[in-house]
């Protein structure tokens, strides 16, 4: 998944979010991780829901803290 398309999910989400009248803070991603994946440095924190068979993780992320991930990494000139 490419930066661009990580924040356009993490947009689509919080706004998805609003329509149901969820609040921004509590729209969440869920990502796919392949087995021993470390986060890049500063890469917001979340929750472990599941390991399966193959060894890849899926995570639950909080999607504005992502999307501001996104947003410093791309300015820093190098998201994911």
């Amino acid at each position: 998944m490419s930066p661009a398309d990580m924040e356009k999910l993490c947009l689509e989400n919080i706004e998805a979010g609003k329509n149901f009248g969820i609040a921004e803070e509590k729209a969440n991603i869920t990502l796919v991780t392949p087995k021993g994946w470390r986060a890049p440095p500063k890469f917001p924190r979340g929750h472990l829901l599941q390991v399966k068979e193959n060894g890849d993780r899926l995570w639950h992320f909080p999607s504005k803290r992502v999307l501001a991930w996104v947003r410093a990494a791309a300015k820093q000139g190098g998201a994911a």
